[in-house]
């Protein structure tokens, strides 16, 4: 019912149907999928790399780097990385596909903070991740031996028409739930069993018809600011990535702004921005 009101609505106010799943993304190796109709009514941007479709909201940031080997790096959203001090995507990307091994090309991604999805399409599988913060929600699984990554769980939900989840459905009617929890589901759950939210630190392989993922951060532990001298050379490496962060942020977006709430993370990053106050 509240699908066909959705339908509804949306066409007595076709103006509302680009705010629909905005700033949203689809990538998938599912050939049949309509584009002239809902979800997307042919409003949103197609760009095929291989077997994958990257179906894409016009208000979505989507960077898609192609190697001379074959490979295809993608990027979903936005990045930059206050080692090296870019803060173009496409910039970054071949920084990433230069890197002269697995390990490498980690270390490199790992140097990297904003919104994202990002993964790399090979001849031996896809990988991809999320945001170290996992700040951009996104979703993935696969459904009918097909592949599908995406921003909102809901929009594959439509297309395929699933069926929430029964222990989600029991989850949420719990009468102190949305309370508790609000709108989010706990761990990777989404409302349907066959999508599972991509989480922070951990790489997901695609391929042979399955799905796997893996931790590669931290891999291995970190020892303990034990003296003054090392707590400080820690706290000043830290104030320089955050300060070199407010700088590109400068540098990316013509008018940024700093949500002033009065905690520390805030006051922290307000500190950071310190000499570009005027931008």
């Amino acid at each position: 019912m509240e699908h066909d009101h959705i339908l509804k609505t949306l066409e007595e106010h076709p103006e509302l149907k680009s705010d629909l799943f905005i700033r949203g993304f689809l990538i998938t190796d599912a050939p049949d999928i309509e584009l002239k109709s809902h979800p997307f009514y042919g409003m949103w941007r197609v760009e095929q790399a291989g077997a994958f479709r990257f179906i894409t909201h016009p208000l979505t940031g989507a960077h898609i780097c192609k190697c001379n080997d074959g490979r295809v790096l993608f990027l979903m959203g936005h990045a930059y990385n206050p080692f090296t001090m870019q803060h173009e995507e496409q910039a970054i990307l071949q920084h990433i596909a230069e890197a002269g091994s697995a390990e490498e090309e980690l270390s490199r991604i790992n140097d990297l903070t904003g919104v994202f999805v990002m993964g790399k399409i090979a001849p031996e599988g896809l990988t991809f991740l999320v945001d170290p913060s996992g700040m951009q929600s996104a979703f993935c699984g696969m459904i009918n031996g097909h592949i599908y990554i995406t921003s909102h769980a809901q929009l594959v939900g439509d297309l395929l028409a699933l069926k929430m989840d029964s222990f989600v459905r029991e989850l949420t009617e719990y009468k102190w739930y949305g309370r508790v929890m609000g709108p989010y589901l706990p761990g990777d759950l989404s409302p349907f069993a066959e999508l599972k939210r991509i989480v922070p630190s951990q790489l997901y392989t695609a391929a042979d018809g399955n799905m796997r993922h893996k931790r590669f951060w931290p891999v291995l532990a970190h020892e303990m600011a034990t003296d003054q001298s090392t707590y400080d050379q820690v706290i000043t490496q830290a104030a320089d990535i955050l300060r070199n962060g407010m700088t590109l942020i400068t540098r990316k977006w013509k008018s940024p702004w700093i949500s002033l709430t009065g905690g520390i993370d805030s006051n922290t990053t307000f500190a950071a921005a310190n000499g570009h106050y005027d931008k």
